[in-house]
């Protein structure tokens, strides 16, 4: 019929369901085959590559020299409040350096590494350098996000308070400071790795 397509293995599927990037076909036919790209790459046009090498550069540039800016002058500030916030700021940074890492990674990976086809697609997809840049890009997005969080909580406690900021940091607050990056760090670490456990894997085929 010619509304549809004959994979090699023998069953039918719909014509439109052919080099849809979707695998339909038993024997993968429908996608690796003359008619379709064999070719699988990251980015599906040059441009989306181009603006990941523009963004990822950027972004680490800028936000390398935002955390070194922070470190050093930390020592200068005056306040409390004015630490805390450079310091979540900081953090902040940190995420957007890893986000641009990523993007940076991931340009590099499909220019130079990624070189399967749609037979071995499944072989990328898992392994360990694609694997590194979605924890990469984990860590990187959730950094941001919990700090930001953080950082608007303060923000709001502050302003609902109103109480005049303290000239330094007192020891219970240095602890707290402390304990929240590493608490933010931990958190965004563990949902990074939380899907290569092997218990992720089992939970997935149910």
């Amino acid at each position: 019929c010619g509304n549809n397509f004959k994979c090699n293995s023998g069953e039918y599927i719909p014509l439109s369901r052919k080099c849809n990037g979707d695998f339909d076909c038993l024997d993968l036919s429908d996608e690796c085959n003359v008619h379709c790209s064999n070719q699988v790459k990251i980015f599906s046009h040059v441009t989306l590559c181009i603006a990941a090498w523009i963004a990822g550069t950027v972004s680490v540039i800028l936000n390398g020299c935002i955390i070194i800016k922070n470190i050093i002058r930390f020592s200068e500030l005056n306040t409390s409040v004015a630490k805390i916030n450079s310091c979540l700021m900081t953090v902040i940074s940190i995420g957007d350096f890893l986000q641009g890492t990523f993007l940076l990674l991931v340009a590099v990976a499909d220019k130079f590494i990624n070189k399967s086809t749609c037979f071995t697609q499944f072989k990328w997809t898992t392994s360990k350098i694609c694997n590194l840049l979605g924890v990469i890009s984990t860590i990187g997005s959730q950094i941001s996000l919990f700090s930001m969080t953080l950082l608007s909580l303060q923000r709001a406690i502050g302003v609902r308070s109103m109480v005049r900021p303290s000239d330094d940091l007192s020891r219970k607050s240095k602890m707290i400071l402390i304990a929240e990056v590493v608490a933010i760090f931990g958190f965004a670490i563990a949902l990074a790795l939380l899907p290569l456990l092997p218990i992720a894997e089992e939970y997935c085929e149910i």
